[in-house]
Parts: C-alpha cells; sequence; structure tokens
C-alpha cells in the first residue's frame, strides 16, 4: 500500500474544472475543497497505477498552481511473506 497526501492549490476560477479532472483519475480522492482553490487530495496505488505518475499529471493539470507532496506512507503487501505465498 502505497498511499501519498497532496494539498493542491487551483486558480479560483478553475475550482470546478479542477474538481471535475481530479474525479477521473484512477486511487485519487478529493477528501476536502475550499472557495479560494485549495484540494486535500489523496493518491492510492490502486489496481498497478504508480502513484507518482497521479501525483505529476495533478501537478501538471491545467488550473493547478501548486501541488505539494505533504504526506507518504508505505507498507510492504506482508501477506507476500507468509509461507502459503511462497509456495
Amino acid at each position: 500500500m502505497n498511499i501519498n497526501g497532496l494539498l493542491v492549490h487551483a486558480n479560483p476560477k478553475r475550482i470546478s474544472d479542477v474538481a471535475e479532472r481530479l474525479a477521473t483519475l484512477d486511487g485519487v480522492e478529493v477528501h476536502e475543497m475550499t472557495d479560494d482553490g485549495r484540494f486535500v487530495v489523496t493518491v492510492e496505488d490502486v489496481g498497478g497505477n504508480d502513484p507518482g505518475d497521479a501525483v505529476l499529471e495533478i501537478h501538471r493539470m491545467d488550473g493547478v498552481l501548486s501541488a505539494a507532496l505533504v504526506f507518504h506512507h508505505k507498507e510492504e503487501d506482508e501477506s507476500a511473506d507468509t509461507p502459503a505465498a511462497r509456495d
């Protein structure tokens, strides 16, 4: 599991456009949004996607002024280390 927390700041005139595009990205969830264009977003690795790619895509998104990584958590899949998983 790989979770990235971002603070995204968008042009206040483009909030709805940015929110719509964020909703289309796999593993991306918007948790909070303010009227002045700030978003609290998490990016998780789902379905084999690379969350780093999603973070870069958000950073480059039209209407986004900045995307700052403020949290990162990674856990190895412990089920792969069990004897049953190795057999």
